[in-house]
């Protein structure tokens, strides 16, 4: 009780990943009264509600548990804890007369599709009246053991893998036969030719199946199939085929781990275009699309695409014709990778070529007037960039990275190590880090003066960055040439 919060933990609930914004840990203070707390705990099928201390904190929870889940427990950590009283009683169902008290076997009886080589692992229970479970073993088989295998049985679950193309059943009894229920397996097989690897999907939800078609993306919303190989510029060609029953595909490049962040080349029929577009941290504005290409999209035909990424410019040819050549400074380097939204497609023959690092220069930016450097501190978005003594200057957080934005001027966004990049807040007159998206107050202009130095100044309206006059912060205002406080020194390491 160090803390004194009461919690709701959803990591391990069953279906988590559908959404980023579904929260999985919730928690608030809860003191305890006379040493003691008090838990009136509601579960149902798809919920759970929580009322701690008769109601003086109250969590409504929704839940997406497989069927066959009824098991309780308890655990301590730190210490010991004595339970003085507890009742379990069983809810009713409020929508039909209670079932008979028939035997019968609670489980996820919907097919599953998985590839050569992968194992899952099935639950399943006993009820022989509403909600009380029985203690019976139970028998596992399967028709079919050349597409699946049983690898192990327990009471409740049971353990397959899949070992050949095909269908097979899974036939969950009790040790009597007086009940059972089939779980249908389909097991795909196909090859994908990738010259990648380490591929990993962003969600245990999304399906990503081996066809003949490759590797076949199927999920309701947003899901990225992203490898592990990172480059800067490189050739990156694949053929998509999009579902016949509907769905829009993308090729990822230059992403995060995890591809919600990154440049997505899409192909969507209900639009009826080919976009190339960019997410941060999985956000999306209509801003953020760079290029939008009107064509007919037909289903269940494949498209051959060819990206090439040189620094900031990105060229783009769909079935040898060349649909995109622009700059764009917003991502330098990162992952390869696939996207599916709301449907289903195929990805075939993705490799990446001619792959090299971002050639990007890295270094310490040091005021001329004054001995200070500014401070590259890891932030999550919106710190005030700070200055430190220049003899303090040993660390990764000193360093920064210029970033060629592909605008016209050739302006560059000044970064962090782990991406941030360097914004004037001008409606607060403040420097801070914030994630690059691409705005003026972002973009900064590097010219040399002629004693060496170089003037950073905003693309925004011209002013020049500088520091204060006791050497504390940095400031914006305009250029002044003979101000050795607006001079910097760009030192690479």
């Amino acid at each position: 009780m160090d803390k004194q919060n009461m919690f709701v933990d959803r990591t391990t609930s069953g279906e988590v990943s559908f959404s980023d914004l579904f929260t999985k840990f919730h928690e608030a203070p809860l003191q305890p009264e006379n040493q003691k707390v008090k838990l009136r705990i509601f579960v149902d099928e798809s919920s759970i509600e929580v009322f701690g201390n008769d109601g003086k904190v109250v969590f409504s929870d929704v839940i997406f548990p497989d069927p066959a889940g009824r098991a309780m427990a308890f655990y301590s950590l730190g210490g010991e804890v004595k339970v003085s009283s507890m009742k379990v009683y069983t809810l009713d169902n409020i929508w039909r007369k209670s079932a008979s008290s028939k035997t019968q076997i609670i489980a996820d009886v919907q097919r599953r599709t998985t590839n050569i080589g992968q194992t899952q692992t099935l639950y399943a229970t006993v009820e022989s009246t509403p909600g009380k479970g029985a203690a019976q073993p139970l028998k596992w088989k399967v028709n079919n053991p050349k597409v699946v295998q049983i690898v192990h049985a327990e009471k409740t679950k049971a353990t397959v893998r899949a070992v050949g193309g095909g269908d097979a059943v899974v036939t969950v009894s009790t040790a009597d036969g007086k009940a059972s229920v089939k779980i249908p397996i389909t097991v795909s097989s196909g090859t994908f030719h990738t010259n990648l690897s380490g591929w990993k999907s962003d969600k245990s939800s999304a399906e990503w199946l081996l066809t003949k078609q490759g590797i076949q993306g199927n999920y309701s919303g947003d899901t990225q199939y992203i490898a592990q190989e990172t480059a800067g510029d490189f050739q990156y060609d694949a053929d998509l085929t999009l579902g016949a029953q509907g769905g829009a595909g993308s090729i990822v490049f230059r992403a995060s781990e995890d591809g919600r962040s990154g440049y997505y080349l899409n192909i969507d029929p209900n639009l009826k275009s080919i976009r190339l577009f960019y997410k941060v941290n999985g956000k999306f504005e209509n801003r953020q699309v760079l290029a939008q290409i009107p064509r007919f999209i037909r289903k269940d035909q494949t498209y051959h695409i060819k990206i090439q990424a040189d620094g900031p410019r990105i060229q783009i040819d769909m079935d040898g014709e060349r649909i995109i050549d622009l700059q764009d400074g917003t991502f330098a380097e990162g992952h390869f990778g696939v996207h599916v939204f709301g449907g289903s497609a195929s990805f075939q023959n993705v490799n990446a070529i001619h792959t090299k690092k971002a050639d990007l220069e890295q270094g310490s930016i040091r005021n001329a007037g004054r001995p200070v450097v500014m401070h590259a501190v890891p932030s999550e978005g919106g710190e005030v960039i700070k200055v430190a003594d220049e003899s303090e200057n040993v660390s990764e957080g000193f360093k920064w990275v210029l970033v060629p934005t592909g605008d016209n001027s050739g302006s560059y966004s000044i970064r962090t190590l782990s991406g941030k990049s360097l914004d004037w807040d001008v409606g607060q007159n403040r420097i801070q880090l914030y994630s690059y998206l691409g705005y003026a107050n972002q973009r900064w202009s590097i010219s040399k003066n002629e004693d060496g130095t170089m003037r950073i100044t905003s693309a925004h309206n011209g002013h020049a960055l500088g520091i204060s006059e006791d050497g504390s912060e940095l400031v914006m205002g305009e250029f002044h040439q003979e101000s050795e406080y607006q001079k910097w020194v760009f030192k690479q390491q």
